[in-house]
């Protein structure tokens, strides 16, 4: 199984700013077996490979999703996404940078969607350092041709702007992230779940408006 099939999974999204307070049993179900499926799908397919980033980024993703669903905790996440960069870096591997530096812009992200539904609404550094490191793996994946890894990326900093308020800049991406994901041909759950995110931001932007 390639690389390119397995990252065809990716991270799934986390539910919107605008969603958590929707069934939020079912929802934290639904993206915590996504999340699951990913991490042991990837985990599988790096063992076999023996690539020690891509090992490090299927640990750090299950405990991004113990982190995001469970503990609350994204330090051992975030180590391990960092170790993971810094291999890839050194290996001179792309797509494990990419989703390493994807990994770490979305334990970023779970922590602020956590402060939003807690009443702390996110510093602007907080919401910076998100960005930046989802504007950096975009630009990887965008440099090696991953359509699958541009359309998730393009979501999260959709999904951040949508949260830091700017909705017209969210709507851009989203819309991006949804055509992309639509040319890639993501999991049939995929999809929808970006039209999903991109309605709920359209919505709020007219509603604003």
């Amino acid at each position: 199984m390639s690389i390119d099939n397995i990252l065809s999974i990716g991270f799934p999204q986390a539910p919107s700013a605008t969603a958590v307070n929707v069934c939020p049993v079912r929802t934290q179900r639904s993206w915590e077996s996504r999340l699951r499926t990913a991490s042991n799908t990837l985990s599988f397919m790096t063992i076999q490979s023996g690539r020690t980033a891509r090992q490090l980024c299927a640990a750090a993703d299950e405990a991004l999703t113990e982190a995001a669903f469970r503990t609350g905790g994204f330090a051992e996440a975030e180590g391990l996404f960092g170790e993971a960069r810094t291999l890839a870096e050194r290996d001179g591997d792309r797509e494990a940078e990419a989703f390493a530096l994807g990994g770490l812009g979305m334990a970023h992200h779970y922590r602020n969607i956590a402060n939003l539904v807690s009443g702390r609404a996110p510093t602007d550094a907080d919401v910076a350092a998100e960005e930046g490191l989802m504007l950096r793996a975009l630009a990887i994946w965008q440099e090696i041709g991953d359509a699958a890894g541009t359309a998730r990326a393009l979501a999260a900093l959709g999904e951040a702007e949508m949260a830091a308020g700017d909705l017209q800049r969210a709507v851009e991406l989203l819309s991006r992230a949804v055509a992309a994901a639509r040319d890639a041909d993501l999991l049939p759950w995929w999809i929808p779940d970006a039209e999903e995110s991109l309605r709920k931001a359209e919505a709020a932007l007219s509603a604003a408006s």
